[in-house]
């Protein structure tokens, strides 16, 4: 499953993020509030996909669509992420779109 952590507050960036089972995807929620306790989080779920491949293209899939990770390569990066799940070549060869 790939998921959306938005911060109803405000304070923190919004984080696309991936989960392999429904298990693991609630404890990344708690992982999530832990690592920021000033912030209110709601998780949105944005699709499913086999681990592996597909669900890390379906992931980056999402990075790219919410403005990309926010790093030294790119200031002004709509997310919290800090990197791409995928490169541009893996990710065309997974069957992403570079738009």
């Amino acid at each position: 499953m790939v998921y959306l952590r938005i911060d109803d507050l405000g304070g923190v960036k919004p984080y696309v993020g991936q989960s392999k089972s429904w298990e693991r995807y609630d404890l990344r929620q708690t992982e999530h509030d832990r690592a920021f306790p000033e912030a209110r989080f709601r998780f949105e779920e944005l699709g499913f996909a086999d681990p592996g491949v597909k669900l890390d293209r379906l992931e980056e899939f999402y990075i790219r669509q919410h403005g990309g990770p926010t790093n030294k390569g790119n200031p002004d990066g709509l997310l919290s992420n800090k990197r791409h799940q995928m490169n541009d070549m893996r990710y065309t060869d997974a069957g992403g779109d570079l738009w």
